[in-house]
């Protein structure tokens, strides 16, 4: 073929691309063979008929849409991308086929396309100026189409991976509330097993859901997890049995600093799952509004268990306290002082040196204690002490719900 110019380029695309276009049959197959041997992962459903239709179909269109734009203007303006091409990138996203693995399939074929011009190119232009010229708007045309296409391409498959995900996170869900609320269920589409061990956790702050991803790393236990109620995330650690040492090892983790945690007690089966999770629930009322990164529902069993009323829960902090439970400054620092005289055994001179204080200042205050209490400290020590500890909750929820 020889050159006359510029003039010539147009005609001698049109001729490469309609041999291009005779050879598609033949392209389909080389092309599906080639990307079977580079990318194997692409090709893990094949035991879908369905799916193989669809990207053989959708192979076939787009060769043809390649060579017939060649073949004119090479605009992509105002064109739609052939549907096989599309429903190939939503079942992609359905099997769980990478996006990057089903993206590098159409550079493989941008590979094999160009490698086929030059041979044909070759063949039939004898003219070198020419020949460079049509394989370069080849190119050109080659990676338009191939960055026009990918683009749209990937957007459907992220779109579907999306609904995808949050379809399973609200079946997932589902599936969770039935379960603490006793319904049968069929475990299975949690992935996580129910005849073992398990650990609740309640995660709140800042991305909960890191700090259970952060446990279940660090200890290598399953992990189950849910959108809580509110802002917090709910978790299961499973594993077939766990002791003191896998406790040991997630009380020794570093928490992911913004977000806090409350923790049941191991308990095994179906019912344990349920258990441990209204523990983790109970220490987490207790602990939301506190400073402490992590809450052990053991430590709080007692607050945990007299909170079980918050009517009656009020009435006897309020009745133990009196006026010690009333909203000012000086009757939180009385509870605190009052606190630290029973956390260091009624001892004076510890509890001053823990709240920073001298010594007389506590003896001091405490007798400003009894005079409010109209009674001596030690008269209803036990009762003092669990009004103390439960008096943040209760005075909390009473004046958040004033």
């Amino acid at each position: 073929m020889a050159s006359d110019g510029p003039v010539a380029l147009d005609p001698a695309l049109v001729e490469l691309a309609g041999e291009l276009r005779a050879g598609i049959p033949e392209m389909v197959e080389r092309g599906l063979a080639q990307m079977r041997h580079e990318l194997p992962e692409f090709f893990v459903r094949d035991d879908d008929p369905d799916f193989v239709e669809v990207y053989r179909e959708s192979y076939r269109r787009q060769l043809h849409f390649i060579y017939d734009g060649l073949a004119s203007a090479r605009d992509l303006d105002g064109r739609e991308v052939p549907a096989p091409a599309l429903e190939e990138a939503r079942l992609s996203a359905g099997f769980g086929i990478r996006l990057a693995s089903f993206l590098l399939g159409y550079r493989v074929t941008q590979r094999l396309i160009f490698d086929e011009a030059i041979e044909l190119a070759g063949k039939r232009i004898a003219d070198a100026d020419l020949r460079v010229a049509v394989l370069r708007e080849t190119s050109r045309w080659l990676f338009a189409y191939i960055d026009w296409m990918t683009a749209r391409v990937t957007t459907v498959y992220e779109r579907e991976r999306e609904l995808l995900v949050r379809d399973r996170e609200r079946r997932r869900r589902q599936l969770v509330r039935d379960l603490l609320d006793a319904r049968p269920v069929e475990a299975g589409p949690l992935g996580y097993e129910l005849e073992r061990d398990h650990v609740g956790l309640v995660a709140w702050g800042e991305q909960p859901e890191r700090a259970l991803n952060a446990i279940r790393d660090a200890t290598g236990l399953a992990l189950l997890t849910v959108a809580g109620t509110g802002a917090t995330a709910w978790g299961w650690l499973g594993a077939a049995a766990i002791g003191d040492g896998e406790l040991r090892a997630v009380r020794g983790l570093e928490w992911p600093a913004g977000v806090r945690l409350a923790i049941g007690d191991p308990s095994h089966g179906a019912d344990g799952f349920r258990l441990t999770h209204r523990q983790a629930l109970s220490a987490y009322r207790i602990a939301r509004d506190g400073s402490d990164p992590v809450t052990w529902h053991a430590d709080v069993a007692l607050l945990a268990l007299t909170l079980q009323d918050p009517a009656v829960a009020r009435e006897f902090v309020l009745r133990e306290l009196g006026s010690l439970a009333e909203d000012d400054e000086r009757s939180e620092l009385l509870r605190d002082t009052l606190a630290a005289y029973f956390a260091t055994g009624q001892n004076a001179v510890a509890a001053a040196a823990a709240l920073g204080v001298h010594d007389r200042t506590v003896l001091y205050r405490l007798r400003s204690i009894e005079a409010r209490l109209g009674r001596p400290i030690l008269a209803r020590r036990e009762e003092l002490g669990v009004a103390l500890r439960l008096a943040p909750v209760v005075l909390r929820d009473e004046r958040g719900s004033a």
